[in-house]
């Protein structure tokens, strides 16, 4: 049976006659038991000589499938046997050493079954995963070959072809990975065949070979080169690809020129080592210049040979499944350029999903002020009030999922959290977060504040008088607080009476003959003169002191005043009070 059209075929042709001792390759381990399908025609001897190296070891494969053989000279096809795991495998098969979801084997000529872990094939055989699966087989000389979802890999027979020993490898539709680490002895080199396109990867000087090999749908063949260099001969034309570079062809053409292959994409999100209370995590990625679309994938394991999700064409920068697997997992993304070719994949990313429990709680998010402020009082001030030192200060949590990522807004625009430590433009503001949490959950929270650089201003007037006077605010150092209320004081030699509330200032002289003072005109007994503290924010003023002394000058005397507004803006101010010389008019 056939897979629908995104099927992936690989066929391997193998030969190496020249390795000598090392026509067996891998290592696998010798204490580890592998499975055999019986085929028409094999007996225990032609298995143990195959795998135990001699054929008088066939005792040792009945012993250890003795459950399941009765009588060692007769074994059916399609029997499953046991078989230890040799040190090297015979250079014409190869191990099947991660399963992912609904993976068959095709132990050739019998039909495709459903294959498991450390199967061992042969020449001729194939292996096939589904939709969302994945398959990695190793060959010899650490060669591994990583099948992702919907591909089919058949290992062909030996073959020599121009007087070189070459491994052939051939993508008939879809995408493989092929990587190599080359030891100094040595001698194997491999072709992969792309339909009218041949590429002949070379190790670099580390001795490493990652490549991706891929025939789309469309039809033509792509090639990008992540470690080594690689040959890349179509119609007639050969061009060098190396590392870091990819090309295209168009069936019939020659190969593009190489195109450089985008970076891996950064700040990647959830991090390394996070543990996430929720199956449906937000992953998210920063933008790659040249991408046109991006490739995420979660596997079990750091090399996606146990593919768990696979997504193609997204195109924004987060993601979130419908439910991950309570497990330890690795995830990983790659941008793609608008010709096609995959960029670097980024590093896996090790995570762990605690829970197989659905959030559907956003987070919790505070906002709060350190500083001068004063907060909303019904029927006074319905948004805070904040000063100058103000910082606002923001906190998100969620116990369920953990916090993906703030967002702060001022005045309806995105911000930088630096914007948050103001100083901000007198007057209404709105500060709103918007939070996050990595189940996709969303939550969006405003306040509304007032900035109030500006202390209280002064005005001051005669008892009974029309005009008005302003007084500017100036510094006065070692100022003597007098608390409000009414007083009698004496100061240069006459009675004064002060007295003050929240706001104003009253000074009345005690006498009984009139004083007449510059710029004042003439204040009896019962006349005087106020001061009056205002603020255009804050509702009243906090606090209101003042002092009245007498200058060194005989007939002259300042009244030093100031005043606090709700939130400690400070103003300081004096007025001279200078009596006249002349009569009374």
């Amino acid at each position: 049976m056939l897979l629908r059209k995104a099927a992936l075929v690989l066929v391997l042709l193998w030969s190496s006659p020249l390795v000598g001792a090392q026509d067996k390759v891998g290592d696998s381990g010798s204490e580890e038991v592998g499975w055999y399908v019986v085929r028409p025609g094999d007996t225990l001897r032609d298995i143990a000589d195959r795998y135990l190296d001699s054929d008088k070891s066939w005792e040792e494969l009945w012993e250890l499938n003795s459950t399941t053989i009765e009588d060692p000279n007769q074994i059916s096809p399609e029997q499953r046997l046991r078989v230890p795991l040799p040190k090297t495998l015979p250079a014409d098969g190869a191990l099947l050493t991660k399963v992912s979801r609904e993976v068959q084997d095709q132990p050739s000529p019998l039909a495709w079954n459903d294959a498991q872990e450390n199967e061992l094939l042969r020449a001729r055989d194939g292996v096939k995963t589904m939709k969302s699966s994945s398959a990695e087989l190793r060959f010899g000389d650490e060669t591994s070959l990583v099948l992702t979802e919907q591909s089919i890999v058949f290992i062909g027979e030996r073959s020599r072809r121009l007087e070189i020993d070459r491994q052939e490898i051939e993508v008939v539709v879809g995408q493989a990975d092929f990587s190599s680490k080359r030891t100094s002895a040595s001698t194997e080199q491999f072709e992969i065949v792309l339909g009218d396109a041949t590429a002949t990867p070379q190790a670099g000087r580390d001795g490493v070979i990652v490549t991706r090999a891929r025939r789309p749908e469309k039809g033509g063949a792509q090639l990008m080169v992540y470690s080594g260099k690689s040959d890349l001969e179509a119609a007639g034309t050969t061009l060098e690809v190396g590392t870091g570079m990819g090309s295209s062809v168009v069936a019939g053409q020659a190969p593009s020129p190489p195109e450089k292959l985008l970076p891996a994409a950064e700040n990647l999100s959830p991090a390394t080592g996070a543990k996430l209370a929720t199956p449906q995590p937000t992953f998210t990625w920063q933008s790659v210049a040249g991408a046109e679309s991006y490739a995420l994938e979660i596997c079990r394991d750091p090399e996606c040979g146990v593919l768990v999700e696979r997504v193609l064409g997204l195109e924004e920068l987060s993601w979130q499944p419908a439910a991950l697997p309570v497990a330890s997992l690795h995830w990983r993304v790659t941008a793609v350029s608008p010709s096609g070719l995959d960029g670097y994949p980024s590093e896996p990313i090790a995570f762990e999903i605690l829970t197989e429990a659905i959030d559907k709680t956003p987070p919790e998010i505070q906002i709060s002020f350190s500083g001068p402020q004063q907060a909303p009082r019904s029927g006074l001030n319905e948004a805070w009030i904040v000063g100058p030192g103000m910082e606002i200060d923001v906190t998100a949590s969620d116990e369920e999922s953990g916090v993906e990522s703030w967002i702060p807004h001022l005045d309806g625009k995105v911000v930088e959290t630096s914007a948050l430590k103001g100083p901000w433009e007198r007057g209404a503001h709105t500060i709103a977060v918007e939070a996050s949490d990595r189940a996709g959950n969303r939550k969006t929270i405003e306040v509304p504040f007032i900035f109030d650089p500006d202390p209280p201003t002064f005005t001051w007037g005669v008892e009974g008088g029309s005009e008005l006077g302003r007084i500017e605010a100036e510094p006065l150092e070692g100022f003597a607080a007098v608390q409000r209320g009414q007083r009698v004081l004496r100061i240069g030699g006459v009675d004064w009476e002060l007295d003050s509330d929240r706001a104003q200032i009253r000074v009345r002289p005690q006498t009984r003959k009139p004083i007449r003072f510059a710029d004042l005109g003439t204040f009896g007994s019962e006349e005087g003169l106020w001061i009056l503290a205002q603020d255009g924010v804050c509702t009243g003023i906090d606090t209101l002191t003042y002092e009245l002394v007498a200058n060194s000058e005989r007939g002259r005397y300042v009244l030093h005043f100031e005043a606090k507004d709700c939130i400690g803006n400070t103003s300081r101010g004096s007025l001279p009070l200078v009596r006249s010389k002349g009569k009374k008019k």
